[in-house]
């Protein structure tokens, strides 16, 4: 069946992500953030801020990795700030003001906003500032609320979002972990998420969405900007439970 972007379903399921044999790179999600935490934890011990970027496509994992990585590097007693691409996004009705023949380019232009990111997130933080005032999503309300977020240095930034690795965007960038799944897998995870199925109001609307803006925004973006030869480590996480690194050596 061929959508309303004139893909054909199969080319959406299938351009996207990996799916390589079992191998000695294969691992648990607890030792797979264990590699990365030493990892970060060794390359940010001369910097006064140190940013960690995490990216991929909708439902990849990017949240739950920042997450962990987070929480364990804390527990390393690191100052860590958290960012979710999430407070940065632009108004709903903004991104869904789109004229149905530019849904794919649109939906890469209006889903965040990165000049935003970039003057009110990484630029003022070269500049090693006691607080940063930030717009920070409250998932209960699904308001933003403006907040003065106390730092201390060194620093250790995690920010992930969808469409962050573009050539634009990698001066900012210290570490990037690109998270690689299939659109099917994706589509999979979308339709049991909490906030998809409050948007959308159904797996069928949920589907809509995904293949109609989503997918193909981020197919555009990937031959665009080739978002997996900028990172320093790509993970396959098809298989949440037992991720798989493709790239980067740990």
């Amino acid at each position: 069946m061929v959508n309303r972007n004139g893909l054909e379903n199969r080319d959406l399921y299938g351009l996207v992500g990996s799916n390589p044999s079992l191998s000695a790179n294969n691992m648990t999600t607890h030792q797979l953030t264990e590699k990365l935490v030493a990892d970060i934890e060794k390359k940010s011990d001369d910097h006064s801020l140190f940013i960690v970027a995490i990216s991929g496509l909708d439902a990849s994992g990017k949240s739950q990795i920042a997450e962990v990585l987070a929480r364990k590097l804390e527990d390393r007693k690191k100052n860590v700030l958290s960012v979710s691409g999430d407070s940065f996004q632009f108004p709903r009705e903004y991104k869904e003001d789109f004229q149905e023949k530019d849904w794919t380019t649109q939906h890469i232009r209006r889903t965040i906003n990165f000049e935003k990111m970039t003057t009110e997130l990484f630029q003022p933080l070269q500049a090693l500032p006691n607080t940063l005032q930030l717009d920070i999503v409250n998932y209960d309300t699904k308001e933003k609320v403006k907040t003065a977020v106390s730092l201390q240095y060194p620093l250790i930034l995690i920010v992930e979002s969808i469409y962050l690795f573009s050539h634009k965007m990698m001066p900012y960038f210290d570490y990037k972990i690109f998270l690689d799944i299939s659109i099917a897998e994706a589509l999979k995870r979308a339709t049991l998420r909490k906030r998809d199925l409050e948007l959308y109001g159904s797996a069928d609307g949920i589907q809509q969405k995904y293949e109609t803006k989503n997918f193909p925004g981020y197919l555009e973006f990937d031959k665009q900007e080739n978002p997996k030869s900028l990172s320093d480590v790509v993970i396959d996480n098809n298989d949440w439970q037992n991720p798989v690194i493709i790239k980067g050596e740990l």
